[in-house]
């Protein structure tokens, strides 16, 4: 991994699940962490999924996502991951995606 070199660097993966978030995050502890938040709503994931499964034939399973969604955490600055910067993508708020969050749950 490059966590030892300077740039910038893009992860772009699900990390749903805080400990594992944190645990990868670690090696990067001198850098500045931007989290971007994706987090649609049910409509859009239904959506999402549906083009998926068009575009690859390959479909997550209603139960994976459904465990998903019930152990996500919205990443905080400050928080044990260490964010410097937290970004709300689609012009959502804070506050709209902690109460998706809890219908999520």
């Amino acid at each position: 991994l490059v966590s030892g070199e300077a740039g910038n660097i893009i992860w772009d993966q699900t990390n749903v699940f805080p400990n594992a978030r944190n645990r990868k995050l670690k090696q990067f502890k001198d850098f500045h962490k931007t989290a971007v938040v994706f987090l649609p709503s049910q409509e859009n994931l239904k959506e999402w999924r549906q083009r998926q499964w068009e575009q690859t034939g390959q479909r997550v399973p209603d139960k994976t996502v459904a465990q998903m969604q019930a152990a996500f955490t919205l990443p905080e600055i400050g928080d044990e991951a260490g964010f410097d910067e937290v970004i709300y993508a689609f012009g959502n708020r804070p506050e709209e995606r902690r109460q998706l969050l809890a219908e999520y749950k």
